[in-house]
């Protein structure tokens, strides 16, 4: 058996490189939080309300709805939303047969519409 040609290299026994020194950092000095200095007080400016309040509507049967805005106009009524009493905003669907004549005109009402978009 022949032995295989293995050649042996000799370990650099040298020390490594020489590493350069690291320069430090400076530090950025410590800034203390400003002092709060006096200011005159300032009056709260009265705040407006996002929508302008709506009118009531009072229907035939007596219900009262308040701060009113007008959603959607349908043949056979108005869909509305409205404040009630205990606050908050609420929505509901008033026909005309209960609303007064300036309301059924102003929302252009007619009865032959109102009937056939209802189904009766």
């Amino acid at each position: 058996m022949t032995q295989p040609n293995v050649q042996v290299v000799p370990v650099n026994q040298t020390a490594p490189a020489p590493v350069k020194p690291v320069t430090p950092v400076k530090s950025t000095p410590k800034i203390s939080p400003a002092k709060p200095t006096p200011s005159k007080p300032v009056a709260a400016k009265p705040v407006k309300p996002a929508v302008k309040a709506g009118p009531t509507i009072v229907t035939a049967s007596g219900a009262t709805y308040k701060n009113t805005h007008v959603e959607k106009v349908d043949p056979d009524g108005i869909v509305i939303s409205y404040t009630p009493p205990q606050g908050g905003m609420a929505m509901t669907k008033v026909y005309f047969d209960v609303l007064s004549q300036d309301i059924r005109q102003k929302y252009g009402y007619n009865p032959d519409k109102a009937k056939a978009f209802s189904g009766q």
